[in-house]
């Protein structure tokens, strides 16, 4: 479950531009009741750009700009996993 939430925020943000704010909400309503989560593959490499790195950024718009590499970094190396994250978002009426 914390795998599919994190990829989902990914997808989100990366691919559609969601705010932080929008995928909260999103999150939100996956949680609610039980569901079955799908399979994930995990990759061997995790991204180019690491956490240490953006947190070592300055706050303001350099952090942010960093985070925004995190996240495209991270989703790329775990994007063979977006079929199944779009399924299950378009199965819980998100998309």
């Amino acid at each position: 479950m914390a795998l599919a939430f994190a990829l989902v925020g990914l997808y989100l943000h990366v691919e559609r531009g969601w705010t932080g704010r929008q995928v909260q909400r999103a999150h939100v309503s996956l949680a609610r009741g039980r569901r079955e989560w799908p399979s994930l593959v995990l990759p061997r490499e995790r991204g180019a750009v690491t956490a240490a790195e953006v947190v070592r950024t300055p706050e303001g718009p350099e952090r942010d700009g960093a985070i925004d590499a995190w996240c495209r970094s991270v989703w790329e190396c775990f994007e063979e996993n977006r079929g199944a994250v779009v399924e299950l978002l378009k199965r819980r009426g998100i998309l």
